[in-house]
């Protein structure tokens, strides 16, 4: 069973392959947009943050920064270049928050279920895919804003958050499927 600390900062060693990331959703079928953001930090604390959107014709809108530094003294309430992560109830809830030159959001996470573990399962957490992660499924409420048009929101969501080294070759063709259906089901 994961704790609380397990949504904080991870000891992720010296290598510079290493990562410690937490990212998230956000599908808006009726508004023909599919979106996700994404927080990482490196062995050396440099940090990157991004915001992208993809639209029906495949474009993407992105805002991101790289390499910059974290503010803060861990993830339970950090800033990268603007953009605000707080994890007031961790393993259960997450904000955030970003006003970009084309994208802005005001987002709200709350879990439908305890975070799944990968290295609870029986073989633990496969070691292409990092030291460990878990994954959760959540209601998720705010306002996407694109290019001024505001998306208000209140459906459902999913996070990640992974922390250790990664081998993409490893698992470039691995498939993964999580489902939400209203707040009371969930698959992942």
């Amino acid at each position: 069973m994961l704790e609380p600390h397990d949504d904080l900062r991870h000891d992720i060693g010296d290598d510079p392959e290493a990562r410690e990331s937490i990212a998230w959703n956000l599908v808006f079928p009726e508004h023909d947009v599919f979106g996700f953001g994404y927080f990482t930090r490196k062995a050396n604390d440099e940090s990157t943050r991004i915001l992208g959107l993809f639209d029906p014709d495949g474009g993407i809108t992105m805002e991101a920064a790289s390499d910059q530094p974290l503010e803060g003294t861990d993830l339970d309430d950090f800033t990268v270049d603007g953009m605000h992560i707080a994890q007031p109830d961790r393993l259960s809830s997450m904000t955030v928050s970003f006003a970009g030159e084309r994208l802005s959001l005001d987002y709200s996470f709350a879990a439908m279920h305890e975070a799944w573990s990968y290295a609870h399962h029986g073989d633990g957490c496969p070691s292409p895919v990092a030291t460990n992660r878990f994954e959760q499924c959540g209601r998720i409420r705010g306002t996407l804003t694109i290019d001024g048009q505001e998306i208000p929101f209140d459906t459902t969501g999913h996070r990640d958050h992974s922390w250790g080294v990664r081998d993409y070759d490893a698992i470039i063709h691995w498939n993964w499927v999580s489902a939400q259906a209203g707040p009371d089901l969930s698959i992942r």
